[in-house]
């Protein structure tokens, strides 16, 4: 013990990081020989120095609290879990201590001990927190995107890294995994940084000498050992992915179980230790990274609990008006998570990303509506999802199926293969005076309608000769809300039937069928072109009913007085309730933007709590100025909705019929104003 204390005094009193300086070499169970022999032509040339000498935390040198912090409550708690956690990493030689005061010959900082459940496990993960306190924290001194003066970045591999390496091997390949047993805590850390990674218990210091749960630099440092290793595996003939301290691989059945060996040999020989209980010899079906990886029938899937949770995490979401950077990240990690299988809501997590890069650091910000339009997408496609994707193929340079589309102002057109539609634009779109740019995007849902359920697991290509419609499709990227809810439809058909899409911009002359078609009912000679160009070919016409232009995926709120019992029943529906509010302070409220309405229908349901102050005429001047105001705030084709108001239970009798005259008044003003009314919104 005190010859860590000595050597880190002389590593620090040099002014110089152990590799670049002393270069003592530090006690661990790596070998350095071996790796050192395999590793002379890798790129990371440092690594070794790194694993012989210490890792440098990164620290930047900013002034740390020294003085003892509370531990936090997870660590207060529990505390035999903390006895057992320190008596077992003393036993790895892995911290330095007890001591009754500092050993170093300079300041030392202390951070809070936590800890947390382990999963499926009754025991806890201690944690420092070396983020606390926030300016003054260890953490604070390490930058994120930086490692001793170069910049960095830290790239996991993802679900299509290893469905290539899947696809590389072939259909029923055999996939294995390994995992490093207490991966941080076999790396050890520069002596002279000992000193940054200190906390206490029961009066007594204790000092990580190897990587600490919760340092910035550890998830880094961790991956760049791992890095090494698969570097290694490669030139064995061992195809492998590292994720932090998972090692995946696969091969073809005969090779699996040889390749499987020889990466239990190769860490072996480097002195790694893996968890031998949590090893996956090859295997058709495998878990990697959270994802299930079945080879034999192609498939990624997610279990149903995971799905479960998401779920509430994005109900909850949608039942919030503001966050913090944290919860956002939180929830980004999630979708992210179920984004791997489901293809079509990575623009969705795209979107959710670009207001991430705008968010500040502290406080809460107001949730965007159009952001909660996307939960809303995820709110409604988890509960049918089953879990399970098919893996598909990787190349857009041969898709498996081509369509094209165009419109006009008046009309819109397709064509796939001989099949073929073409449509007026109904009354309620052409009352709307779209944009040519909307017209095409709502032509290209019109089709995916149509057609879309013939394109289960394909890869598909659409010509288009919008440059509008083509961005939007492949980057998701627009502020315009029409054409922000033409992508919602587009992606919840390729969730549902699992395709890929991607939008080839084509010009128009290029463009020539769907051309025709979208201009079908403007003049004669459009038809004959048509069927001209497609002399000889078999034709199938597809017919369009007005329905497959209305959007399925509308936004509604309920706003009430009250908080609804059975608002759950309602699809689709956020809740705004305001207990006790009545209709004037309904007025205010949205006159002041406390209520939100930008939405495709809002059903207001309020009045009850003006029964027994109000007299009828009071109630009609209410409704009307409240729904004026409605009028005056939303956008042009949202629909709005009165509900009737209910008798309250404690005065039944003697309101029970003021209340039947109520609504019959409400019920006429409604069909005088072009209102809708609804006699109770419980089953809306």
């Amino acid at each position: 013990m005190q010859n860590f204390v000595s050597i880190h005094n002389i590593v620090k009193k040099s002014g110089l990081y152990n590799f670049q300086g002393c270069k003592i070499p530090i006690y661990s169970k790596i070998n350095i020989l071996f790796l050192r022999s395999l590793l002379q032509n890798y790129s990371d040339a440092q690594v070794c120095d790194f694993l012989e000498y210490g890792w440098p935390v990164g620290h930047d040198g900013s002034p740390f609290r020294s003085s003892f912090s509370r531990n936090h409550s997870g660590a207060t708690d529990f505390p035999d879990d903390i006895a057992k956690y320190l008596k077992k990493e003393s036993s790895y030689k892995a911290i330095v201590g007890p001591f009754k005061a500092n050993p170093f010959s300079c300041p030392s900082a202390l951070s809070p001990l936590n800890s947390v459940p382990k999963k499926d496990s009754t025991e806890r993960r201690v944690i420092v927190d070396l983020s606390f306190p926030e300016g003054e924290a260890v953490n604070s001194g390490i930058f994120k995107d930086r490692y001793l003066g170069d910049e960095i970045s830290v790239s996991y591999p993802t679900v299509d890294d290893f469905i290539m390496l899947i696809k590389s091997k072939g259909q029923g390949c055999r996939m294995f995994k390994r995992d490093l047993k207490r991966a941080y805590r076999q790396l050890v850390v520069d002596p002279g940084d000992i000193h940054l990674l200190g906390y206490k218990w029961r009066g007594h210091l204790y000092y990580d000498r190897v990587l600490t749960m919760g340092l910035r630099s550890a998830a880094y440092i961790c991956m760049r050992t791992t890095n090494a290793i698969a570097f290694i595996c490669q030139n064995m003939g061992i195809d492998i992915l590292n994720y932090l301290d998972d090692l995946a691989g696969c091969d073809i059945p005969s090779s699996s179980d040889d390749a499987y060996a020889k990466l239990g040999l190769i860490l072996q020989n480097c002195g790694i230790e893996e968890s031998i209980e949590k090893a996956c010899p090859p295997s058709t079906k495998m878990m990697f990274i959270g994802i299930l990886f079945d080879s034999e029938n192609m498939t990624i899937s997610i279990d149903t609990q995971r799905l479960s949770e998401i779920l509430q995490l994005v109900s909850n979401w949608l039942c919030s008006t503001n966050c913090t950077k944290r919860e956002l990240q939180s929830l980004l990690g999630k979708l992210n998570f179920v984004s791997q299988c489901v293809r079509s809501g990575r623009i969705f997590v795209s979107r959710l990303l670009n207001w991430l890069r705008d968010f500040p650091d502290n406080g809460k910000i107001v949730i965007p509506t159009d952001f909660k339009r996307d939960l809303f997408w995820w709110q409604e496609f988890l509960p049918s999802y089953n879990g399970i994707s098919m893996i598909l193929s990787d190349e857009f340079s041969n898709p498996d199926q081509l369509f094209s589309v165009d419109a006009c102002l008046t009309g819109c057109g397709g064509w796939m293969d001989g099949r073929y539609f073409h449509c007026s634009f109904p009354e309620f779109i052409l009352d709307q005076n779209l944009h040519i740019n909307l017209l095409e995007m709502l032509t290209i849902v019109v089709a995916l309608k149509l057609w879309g359920k013939h394109f289960t697991n394909l890869k598909v290509i659409i010509y288009c000769d919008n440059m509008v419609s083509v961005r939007v499709l492949n980057t998701g990227a627009t502020r315009n809300e029409f054409l922000q809810s033409c992508l919602r439809e587009v992606c919840w058909i390729a969730a549902v039937n699992n395709f890929e899409l991607k939008a080839i911009h084509i010009s128009g002359c290029d463009n020539r069928l769907p051309d025709l078609l979208s201009r079908w009912d403007l003049d004669y000679k459009f038809q004959l072109d048509f069927y001209e160009r497609t002399k000889g070919m078999s034709l199938f016409r597809d017919l369009i009913s007005k329905e497959l232009f209305q959007f399925e995926h509308i936004w509604s709120t309920l706003v009430c007085d009250s908080i609804a019992k059975h608002v759950k029943t309602i699809r689709r529906c956020h809740l705004q309730a305001f207990p006790g509010a009545n209709i004037w302070d309904m007025i205010n409220l949205l006159n002041c933007g406390t209520i939100q309405v930008n939405y495709d229908i809002i059903l207001m349901h309020v009045g009850t709590n003006n029964v027994g102050t109000y007299e009828v005429a009071d109630f009609d001047i209410g409704y009307n100025v409240l729904i004026s105001t409605i009028e005056k705030l939303v956008k042009p084709h949202t629909v709005i909705v009165m509900s009737a108001i209910i008798p309250r239970l404690l005065d039944f009798q003697n309101t029970s019929y003021f209340v039947t005259t109520i609504n019959s008044r409400l019920r006429s003003l409604c069909f005088k104003r072009g209102v809708q009314f609804v006699a109770t919104y419980k089953p809306f």
